[in-house]
């Protein structure tokens, strides 16, 4: 394994371990309410940053994304990254209700859990690989390429 030298590939693994993460909230039924990521440099040095979510969440793209606002919020390059954690804690029911809020964030977090189990549940179908974040491909294939 070689150490992360850009917030691209940062952001790479963010989203890889967030995957995971989704993939089990949504399996035993749990939304998380706060998130923290834990940054481990070449020099063996670890940095923790975590923050509490507005509301509740079992999905991959709102948890990536703020774990990557994290980690580019507070984590200045001295140093390659060794490690990158993500967790995620104040877990809550699924079916928990939540307060809904005046400027409509409610709806756009319910649209995008909605696609987030919908692609967990081709994934578990078909397989990890069936479906995949674009991100996350290393090599785009085209006409004049294959």
């Amino acid at each position: 394994p070689k150490n992360l030298t850009r917030n691209e590939e940062v952001q790479k693994l963010i989203l890889t371990l967030c995957l995971n993460i989704g993939h089990k909230l949504i399996e035993i039924n749990k939304k998380a309410g706060s998130i923290s990521v834990c940054i481990k440099n070449c020099n063996l040095v670890t940095h923790e940053w975590q923050q509490k979510l507005k509301t509740p969440t079992d999905s991959v793209s709102i948890i990536a994304e703020c774990a990557f606002r994290l980690f580019q919020k507070n984590y200045v390059w001295q140093h390659e990254i060794r490690s990158v954690t993500v967790r995620v804690s104040d877990l809550c029911d699924g079916f928990t209700p939540v307060l809904l809020d005046l400027f409509n964030e409610s709806s756009r977090i319910e649209k995008k859990e909605n696609i987030d189990r919908t692609v967990d549940s081709l994934r578990c179908r078909y397989g990890a690989g069936s479906v995949k974040y674009c991100s996350l491909i290393e090599k785009i294939f085209t006409a004049d390429n294959t």
